[in-house]
């Protein structure tokens, strides 16, 4: 008992003092008015892109309960009843990743995944990690469920440049957010994984995969009732044709998914 109670307290010791330096930015949350250069080979300037340019902020109250259903249901089923860390979720992820000899498990929350995008880069490091783990406690003592949820609609990428749900739901579905469909949200909701590889413009096989999928969570957490389910899944994807962004070429364009 007396070597458990030292090994927690070294444990502890060593999490308060990786994370001394983790605090939480409030305007790091909210603040979009970021430029991205790209440089040529030789350092030339080839592209200024304002990041401002391709967000359009959205409020939680103005969208349908089934499009924030939607992301519930696939990110994060336990985000309006645990304090930001699903412990659950992260135990499982560890023992896999103990047995792959790898941290390719994430087992992020929607509070985690708001503090990575905005905080913390994409290293899959223990030291990471713990900072996420810290941040991600100040983010829900800070703020409602509500505010957290729309904090994270507004910043996710969901490829093609579109960088927060409304500037996806118009790229995409030439609509505003709050006007999605049952379909449409789903088919937003599963570009997250791979916003590149489930492009409806790139596989719309694939996207239309992931739709559906995101459906059957929804009908499983009873989000949907199966009518409403078998009725989503029998649509189109009804993807827009592709409007390239201000005239920009593909390499452009790939260099921006890739970032």
């Amino acid at each position: 008992a007396l070597s458990l109670t030292a090994v927690v307290t070294a444990a502890l010791a060593a999490y308060f003092a990786i994370t001394a330096d983790a605090k939480l930015d409030a305007s790091k949350l909210i603040n979009y008015g970021q430029t991205i250069n790209i440089y040529d080979d030789e350092g030339q300037k080839i592209e200024s892109s304002s990041v401002e340019g391709n967000r359009s902020s959205v409020k939680i109250s103005d969208l349908s309960e089934e499009t924030k259903n939607a992301f519930i249901a696939s990110e994060d089923r336990k985000f309006y009843s645990h304090n930001g860390l699903n412990y659950g979720r992260m135990v499982k992820a560890l023992f896999k990743n103990i047995a792959s000899f790898s941290f390719k498990e994430g087992a992020s929350t929607i509070s985690q995944q708001l503090i990575k995008n905005t905080h913390l880069s994409n290293d899959k490091t223990l030291k990471r990690k713990l900072k996420e783990i810290r941040l991600t406690k100040q983010l829900e003592r800070a703020y409602s469920k509500d505010e957290i949820l729309e904090m994270y609609l507004n910043t996710i990428y969901f490829g093609h440049s579109c960088y927060g749900l409304q500037s996806a739901a118009r790229f995409y579905f030439d609509t505003d957010a709050e006007d999605l469909s049952l379909e449409q949200v789903a088919a937003l909701v599963g570009l997250l994984t791979s916003p590149n590889n489930y492009s409806p413009f790139k596989n719309a096989e694939r996207c239309l995969e992931r739709r559906n999928i995101v459906l059957k969570s929804m009908l499983e957490c009873n989000f949907i009732d199966k009518k409403q389910y078998e009725h989503a899944i029998e649509q189109p994807l009804g993807a827009v044709a592709w409007r390239s962004a201000s005239g920009r070429t593909d390499y452009i364009n790939a260099a921006l998914d890739e970032l």
